[in-house]
């Protein structure tokens, strides 16, 4: 069994086939957690999504929330203006949804309300912390000298699930503060273009955190998607 995580597949169907191709990834075997974002910006978003859901329903896959996943939401909820999630690249999936049936609507927002914020896994040698954005510096928890991420990610959804999914604070936070983490934290969220000196998008490594947004969603700018293999760390890109 092999255990693969990925991150921000931004309505890009045909290169999420590619991906699963280059791994050889078995259901009967495998389990992969993807990150968030599965939707916006790509041109295939629920046709993605549905595909991604019959390997949830079937235990093999796991989604966690991200901020494109709340966009459809509070879309489907009437919190969210068109024109607003049109800039923030929800165009062709604003289409996809319009499409659907009062019912398949109402389903949709049912499953998109229900995905988790957050998933704890542990390795032979370490226990991660898997999120879509990271941490809020505003909500952060600390005691006996040690951030509390799990519980400081409930302080934040708490107060705003918002602001939590689109926050970048876990790149900029100093480092005093990042080396507390009681886990090791895995994130999607920022492409990793926009972190990585030479604007490569190689996933970015830290000792106290990892960045797997490799930039599926603006292959204009170099970006690729990817995943990334727990057992022994090995990197796959399309």
């Amino acid at each position: 069994m092999a255990i693969y995580l990925t991150s921000d597949l931004h309505g890009d169907f045909r290169h999420f086939l590619k991906l699963l191709n280059l791994i050889k990834f078995d259901p009967d075997k495998d389990f992969m957690y993807v990150l968030g974002d599965v939707l916006d910006r790509g041109s295939e978003n629920l046709k993605l999504l549905d595909y991604v859901r019959k390997y949830i329903d079937a235990g093999k896959m796991l989604l966690i929330k991200g901020n494109h996943e709340l966009f459809a939401q509070m879309y489907l909820q009437g919190s969210l203006d068109p024109r607003q999630w049109i800039l923030w690249g929800g165009r062709q999936t604003l289409m996809e949804i319009n499409e659907l049936s009062s019912s398949q609507r109402e389903e949709l927002k049912t499953f998109l309300c229900g995905l988790p914020f957050y998933q704890i896994i542990s390795t032979a040698d370490k226990t991660l912390l898997l999120t879509h954005s990271g941490l809020d510096a505003d909500h952060i928890v600390e005691a006996d000298n040690k951030l509390d991420v799990e519980e400081s990610i409930k302080m934040a959804v708490a107060n705003d699930e918002f602001q939590y999914l689109v926050s970048n604070d876990i790149h900029y936070m100093p480092w005093s503060q990042i080396k507390k983490m009681d886990y090791y934290v895995v994130v999607g969220h920022v492409p990793v273009m926009r972190l990585n000196e030479d604007a490569s998008c190689k996933m970015v490594h830290t000792e106290k955190y990892m960045c797997i947004d490799t930039g599926a969603g603006f292959r204009e700018s170099g970006g690729k998607m990817s995943c990334y293999r727990l057992d022994d760390g090995k990197e796959f890109y399309v």
